[in-house]
């Protein structure tokens, strides 16, 4: 039987999420009736998912950063679609259980963060780091588990593109597990998975084409793996729409409510220009206006910059929604304000893996105010850095000024070239 705590919590948050403070915070009271501890986990949910932008995710190679009051689970209990098997081991930052994931019928670790982690901002910022102790105990008790070695490889890699970038040993710890992994179970999917994160990535020097190989291989192994993957490469290339729109959505059937996932296929509709159905998808999804890039492009610079504001207000540290408010202001004329936010975005952004959204919006900035040399400078570092989208920088307006000067003319001619190179090799049939 599905735990009531769990769905009533689940159900007030999304509903919660959907709102604006003022908003919510009236439905709160509505909804959580006096009910302290309730309340207290639906604010912790929504904290998480306005600084990571992950909740509900997927417990087939990671854990799934649920957020529940300090109890134990009970073996047979069921939370959403997984039935809890026993517990692997339990610290200062949650527990890990043993798991059957009952729609994809296979074993996952579920990893449930104590409230007490995400009341305390520094503890929050050191959520990721508790995976490691936690996926440490799971294969200390089972030695032979070979998913939760790889589970403890992607959580690394996260870390090294994304909470901790700076710190160069997540590398070597992620290819010490995946390693082992392998030794264990050479064909599990998951293996293949976090090698993606690997070649996706400044580490693997954003070797694209062998890091769709490893997501091929993924979904070669395991039908349910890669789809996520694959979605990426095809949308950040701007290689054939139904192919990579097809993968994203395959994603979605296999998790429907993942809202991490929806958010993915939105941000796909975004980058093929594909705007009316990005905003229409967002809306449906979560409710609510935007995505902010699909508005700037179609000119709504007032309502893009009201939530851009908004996320940067939530989170500081949203990079992306810094560099896109930057591209609002210099939309608005207000360059030298813009280009001003430029050196303090790149400092932060310069060795995480969105760094290419970043770079592409400030070579958009450097266009709109003509400045060719910097515009085709941070062109050439989103093409170089996972994003060589020559079908984007073809027909982006926002680069439209410097569109017939030589050093743009150039590096287009270049990058059509590479470009053709990878749709060769990933639209050639039976890719």
């Amino acid at each position: 039987m599905p735990d009531p705590h769990w769905e009533n919590l689940k159900e007030i948050f999304h509903a919660a999420v959907a709102l604006g403070p003022d908003e919510r915070r009236a439905y709160l009271d509505r909804a959580c009736d006096g009910d302290a501890s309730l309340r207290q986990a639906v604010e912790s949910l929504i904290k998480s998912h306005e600084e990571t932008g992950f909740v509900d995710q997927p417990a087939y190679q990671a854990a799934a950063d649920l957020l529940m009051q300090d109890r134990k689970l009970i073996v047979g209990q069921t939370v959403g679609r997984y039935r809890i098997v026993s517990l692997i081991g339990e610290g200062g930052m949650g527990r890990v259980y043993l798991a059957e994931d009952t729609k994809l019928h296979r074993k996952v670790s579920l990893k449930f963060l104590s409230t007490r982690v995400t009341q305390d901002h520094d503890r929050r910022r050191s959520a990721r780091r508790g995976i490691d102790h936690l996926f440490q105990k799971a294969v200390e008790l089972d030695p032979k588990y070979a998913l939760a070695y790889a589970a403890l490889a992607k959580s690394y890699m996260w870390m090294a593109n994304f909470n901790d970038p700076d710190n160069p040993s997540w590398v070597g710890l992620a290819q010490q597990s995946v390693e082992q992994a392998e030794s264990l179970d050479p064909q599990l999917a998951e293996i293949h998975s976090v090698r993606f994160e690997y070649y996706f990535s400044k580490y693997g020097s954003w070797d694209l084409a062998r890091a769709a190989r490893e997501a091929r291989q993924a979904s070669a192994l395991n039908p349910t793996a890669g789809h996520y993957e694959l979605g990426i490469i095809y949308d950040h290339l701007g290689l054939d729409q139904a192919k990579g729109l097809r993968e994203t959505q395959r994603t979605l059937e296999l998790d429907p409510t993942n809202t991490h996932r929806q958010a993915r296929l939105v941000e796909a509709y975004v980058l093929y220009g594909r705007l009316d159905e990005a905003i229409e998808t967002q809306r449906r999804f979560f409710d609510q206006p935007g995505p902010a890039l699909a508005l700037i492009e179609k000119g709504q610079l007032d309502e893009a910059q009201t939530l851009l504001e908004r996320a940067v207000a939530k989170n500081s540290g949203d990079l992306r929604a810094r560099s896109a408010l930057a591209l609002v202001l210099a939309l608005k004329g207000k360059l030298q304000e813009a280009e001003a936010r430029v050196p303090g975005i790149l400092e932060q952004a310069r060795n995480n893996r969105s760094y290419h959204h970043v770079t592409y919006d400030i070579a958009s900035v450097y266009a709109l105010d003509g400045k060719t040399d910097e515009a085709v400078k941070w062109l050439r570092t989103t093409a170089d850095t996972g994003m060589p989208n020559y079908p984007l920088f073809a027909r982006d307006p926002h680069l439209d000024r410097i569109r017939m000067e030589s050093a743009f003319i150039q590096f287009m001619a270049e990058l059509k070239k590479r470009w053709d190179g990878y749709k060769q090799e990933f639209e050639k049939p039976g890719s």
